[in-house]
């Protein structure tokens, strides 16, 4: 199987947490969709003959800045230049503000069959904080109104560990959550990515990061609550009622090759990383030439084996100890199991003869454990 992931790298302000690759430049709009289709038609060959498409993905910046009639042009394109399978998931992240019964309306016309929403809070001072455009309300009527008109795949997008965010506040958003006809769930702590309004704000002293034991006890209640409402916790940020699971990033977590279009947009083939120049303009101009926008480089073995660690532990099945043996030989396999036997002991990592799974606090903790756990370069 094979996924193609479209950036859209358009937004009418900037969210001061996100380092994802953006610009404000909306009256570019026109030429970016003209770029977009004939990348679409030079990489036509990325994937072997008669691979099947599974998933794509539109994501950003804002993919609902466009109208439902330019995504559907795009996937048109998509499908004259790719095999897709008949029963693709077709995924359309959007901004509630955007979400109304005519844009609905629009969007059902379209192939798209599974929403994602960018709600990130319910609370009206947290939205302000972020510097989002939409509020509680809006969030609220975006999902309910989406459910209404026929969508039955609708996943939303929460942040927690916010400045200033308690455990209540954060119990309140997970409630709220639970209430809505959503069939799935991403929740992710908040980073200070360099470079980013609030990461600033950080240094002057004008906002705090939350406390080390609060974020735990806020990851746990993540867990409890979704547990509570028939949510499956398959992946350490992503949580599915009745196995309604991302497809397209299940296939990202599995090592499947996907293709990446657009500005910014990453690509990788099962031996070769692509990723794509993260400069509209640039971009612009490359296509403008037939001209492809990308550099590449070919992962190492070992590159190929941290990448396998990091992915599968990411994941509730763990890391397959038989299949990472058969990848890359007995010998690995064994300095690995014996690397992971000091978080064995502390109930961080649970070990088996046929697979390594990380405990709840080792999930919290995944990030420290899986730099631990990765061989060298050489």
């Amino acid at each position: 199987m094979a996924g193609i992931y479209i950036h859209i790298p358009f937004c009418k302000k900037r969210c001061l947490y996100c380092d994802f690759y953006s610009t404000t430049a909306l009256e570019k709009k026109n030429d970016f969709l003209a770029a977009l289709q004939k990348e679409i038609f030079l990489r036509r060959d990325f994937f072997p003959q008669e691979t099947p498409v599974e998933t794509l993905y539109f994501g950003g910046g804002t993919p609902s800045f466009l109208h439902p009639g330019e995504v559907q042009i795009i996937v048109n394109c998509l499908r004259e230049n790719f095999l897709f399978s008949p029963a693709a998931e077709i995924t359309f992240e959007a901004n509630p503000e955007d979400i109304n019964n005519n844009y609905l309306t629009s969007l059902l016309r379209t192939d798209i069959n599974r929403l994602s929403l960018g709600i990130q809070s319910f609370s009206n001072s947290f939205l302000a904080l972020l510097n989002r455009r939409h509020n509680a309300r809006q969030a609220i009527d975006a999902v309910t109104t989406a459910a209404t008109k026929g969508f039955n795949n609708i996943s939303i997008d929460l942040i927690y560990g916010l400045p200033g965010q308690s455990l209540a506040h954060w119990e309140q958003d997970l409630q709220q959550a639970m209430n809505l006809p959503v069939s799935h769930l991403s929740a992710y702590h908040l980073t200070y990515e360099q470079g980013t309004p609030l990461t600033t704000l950080l240094k002057e002293g004008k906002i705090e990061e939350t406390p080390e034991d609060l974020s735990l006890q806020m990851f746990k209640l993540l867990i409890e609550r979704t547990a509570q409402h028939g949510f499956e916790h398959y992946e350490l940020s992503n949580f599915a009622r009745q196995g309604q699971y991302s497809r397209h990033n299940m296939a990202y977590w599995t090592g499947k090759p996907y293709l990446g279009l657009g500005p910014s947009a990453h690509s990788f083939d099962g031996e070769k990383r692509y990723h794509n120049t993260s400069h509209l303009e640039k971009y612009l101009q490359l296509l403008k030439d037939d001209k492809t926008a990308y550099e590449s480089e070919i992962l190492s073995f070992t590159d190929r084996m941290n990448e396998r660690i990091m992915l599968a532990l990411r994941t509730s099945a763990g890391l397959d100890l038989k299949d990472f043996e058969q990848s890359f030989g007995k010998e690995k396999k064994d300095l690995l199991v014996a690397g992971m036997k000091k978080f064995t002991r502390t109930g961080l990592v649970l070990l088996d003869e046929q697979k390594a799974v990380l405990s709840t606090e080792g999930k919290f903790l995944s990030d420290m454990i899986i730099r631990d756990l990765f061989f060298e370069c050489k």
